[in-house]
């Protein structure tokens, strides 16, 4: 029998490590609890065994990952930005923009604006909610 792992509010699913870890320290410091995946079946891991309300997902995983998993987040529930380092998002992952809803994001955004874009779509973290009141 397999144990549930605890919920995260987040999922980062990117290839590159140095991207992953710096958004995962910025997500965490606003008060989420965030996960990573740098390949498809840690993705699929925690997407099934954690269900995060978010999934940023990198649309440059390889082997069609980024729809495999945009896909799964979206019939999981969760609410699903993907990240892109091309010039624009039209020019990003049709198949993604075609089958699910997902927000799309330039790898270049700012730590904050990132913030900004999980706090908009999925609502204040816990920690950041006690600090309000």
């Amino acid at each position: 029998m397999t144990q549930s792992q605890s919920p995260i509010d987040i999922l980062i699913a990117h290839e590159g490590e140095t991207t992953r870890r710096m958004l995962a320290l910025s997500l965490t410091e606003a008060g989420y609890s965030v996960g990573e995946a740098s390949h498809l079946d840690a993705g699929f891991d925690a997407l099934y065994g954690r269900k995060p309300q978010l999934a940023i997902v990198s649309a440059r995983l390889p082997n069609r990952a980024a729809l495999k998993l945009a896909l799964a987040a979206k019939a999981r529930g969760a609410k699903l930005l993907v990240m892109d380092d091309r010039a624009t998002p039209h020019e990003t992952a049709p198949s993604i923009r075609a089958f699910t809803d997902a927000q799309f994001v330039q790898r270049r955004t700012s730590r904050g604006r990132m913030v900004e874009a999980a706090a908009a779509l999925i609502g204040q973290s816990q920690s950041q909610t006690i600090a309000a009141a």
